[in-house]
């Protein structure tokens, strides 16, 4: 039960993010703001996710990342990379 729980966790956090991408994009893309981004989007335990969790993040970040200027792609994925692990449970 905590796995079906920390997957819609995860879900309702990643698809904020990418509403929160679509909305303010262009501020995003500048490297403007986008600990919001990366709070919402780091942490996960990946080999907690399911497939269709896992995929759905995957897809989220792809388009995200892809969109960023060059030098901002650097900060984005350090500050991911530095957000604490969401606990399952």
């Amino acid at each position: 039960m905590a796995g079906v729980r920390y997957n819609k966790r995860a879900l309702r956090e990643i698809k904020r993010a990418y509403n929160l991408f679509q909305r303010h994009e262009r501020k995003y893309k500048k490297g403007e703001g986008i600990g919001e981004l990366t709070a919402l989007l780091g942490g996960w335990d990946t080999n907690a996710l399911f497939a269709p969790t896992q995929a759905y993040f995957e897809g989220v970040y792809r388009e995200i990342f892809s969109k960023l200027q060059p030098e901002v792609k650097v900060e984005f994925t350090e500050q991911i990379l530095n957000v604490n692990k969401k606990v399952v449970g």
